[in-house]
This record gives structure tokens, C-alpha cells and sequence, in this order.
């Protein structure tokens, strides 16, 4: 469970959070972003345990490159000629079931691949953040791919799983957990400890990770 401070409180309004988070240590991939900020380690040791963080939950994110769309990069991926295993999946992978409501929310949800990803990483990301510079699957061990779409959906999802596994957090009275607190950068800012910082790490962890990923699969050329 993750712990705060006392101290760790800031005034802010009521559509967002009144805490500053200080995101947990404890967490192999958090640590060893903050290492590198902290100019501790290379940025492969944050790439590192990504991949092991990934590997431990079952769960990837591989993100889309910015000039192609969610379908025009999956399309590519899937005409290659590659014979590699990664290609071979995508080519299977299927949408996730919908649930009673019509929706993929069982997916997204508690208990659901993305939560699982976020358990694994923490990789707390606004989402214009997640959209502009990381956007692209989460795809599971049960061969179910979905997007990470819009900078409100992305939110709406940080703000859940983040209201559920960090009930500790001592929230202002009438604090509003909605998308609001986790869509855009001017809101995220005030209250994860060096947000900014924190982002360009992770974001550059992803992309690299990605990167590598697609070259060990014989798909660089699609980059």
C-alpha cells in the first residue's frame, strides 16, 4: 500500500486531488525512473524493468509511432513479412470481450489487463501525455488488444485505479476523482511529485523498450 506524508499536502480545488503524490519506490519500475532522474542510472535500467514489469504481469503496451494512427500501425505490423512471434500474435489478437453493458470495461476495469499493467508499473500518465507521446495497445496474455484511447478515456482510467489502490491518500473533503484530475498536464503537475520529470522518463523508457522490442523482432524497419 502506498504511504504519504502529512507534509505531502497542497491546497488545490475541488475537481482535482489535494495531496502531492510521491509515487512509490517500492515499485521496480518507479524506482528505477526516479534513479535515473536522479542521474543514478542509465535509461536502460529504467527500460529494464519495464520489460520485467511487463513480463511479471503478462501484459504490454506497445506504443504506436505519432505519424500512424492505432489501426494504420497495427495494419503495417500485420502486412509485414516478419516471421517473428510478436507479429504472429498481433495477427490473432482479438478484441477483449464486452461486458453485460455493452462496453470493454471488464478490460479497462478492476481486475481487468490495464489495471493489472498499472499494478505492475504505475506508470501514471495524463492523458494528453499517454496520447501524445506513448498511445498505442495494451495487448495481454489472453491475446485481447485494445487502445489506450483519448486523453479523457486515458484519464478517466488513471483516476479510477488510483481512487481504488490508493485509499490512503488523505484526499481533501469533497474531492472529485474524475478524468479532470489525470487529462491534462496544468492539473496532473500540481500534485505527482516531479511530474514533468517523471513523464520524460517514462515516456522515454516506453519508447525505447518499444523500440528494442520491435528490433529483437525483426520489425525495426517499421519504426
Amino acid at each position: 500500500m502506498h504511504e504519504f506524508r502529512q507534509v505531502d499536502i497542497v491546497l488545490w480545488s475541488r475537481y482535482s486531488l489535494a495531496v502531492t503524490i510521491q509515487m512509490d519506490r517500492t515499485v521496480p519500475f518507479v524506482d528505477a525512473v526516479y534513479r535515473v532522474m536522479e542521474d543514478n542510472a542509465p535509461l536502460q535500467a529504467a527500460v529494464d524493468a519495464l520489460v520485467q514489469a511487463e513480463y511479471d504481469c503478462g501484459i504490454m503496451l506497445l506504443g504506436s509511432p505519432m505519424d500512424l494512427d492505432d489501426d494504420e500501425w497495427r495494419q503495417r505490423l500485420q502486412a509485414s513479412s516478419s516471421n517473428s512471434q510478436l507479429r504472429a500474435r498481433l495477427v490473432s489478437a482479438v478484441p477483449p470481450p464486452r461486458g453485460q453493458d455493452g462496453t470493454y470495461g471488464r478490460f479497462y476495469g478492476e481486475g481487468g489487463s490495464v489495471w493489472k499493467y498499472l499494478d505492475s508499473t504505475h506508470l501514471v500518465l495524463n492523458g494528453e501525455d499517454m496520447c501524445n507521446h506513448v498511445r498505442g495497445f495494451i495487448f495481454d496474455a489472453d491475446n485481447f488488444l485494445a487502445d489506450t484511447g483519448s486523453w479523457r478515456f486515458w484519464g478517466s482510467v488513471v483516476a479510477d485505479w488510483v481512487a481504488s489502490r490508493w485509499k490512503d491518500v488523505p484526499w481533501e473533503p469533497g474531492t472529485s476523482l474524475t478524468y479532470m484530475a489525470f487529462y491534462m498536464p496544468h492539473r496532473i503537475d500540481s500534485y505527482v511529485h516531479r511530474y514533468q520529470d517523471w513523464c520524460r522518463v517514462a515516456v522515454q523508457a516506453t519508447i525505447l523498450k518499444n523500440r528494442q522490442l520491435l528490433e529483437r523482432e525483426g520489425l525495426g524497419h517499421l519504426i
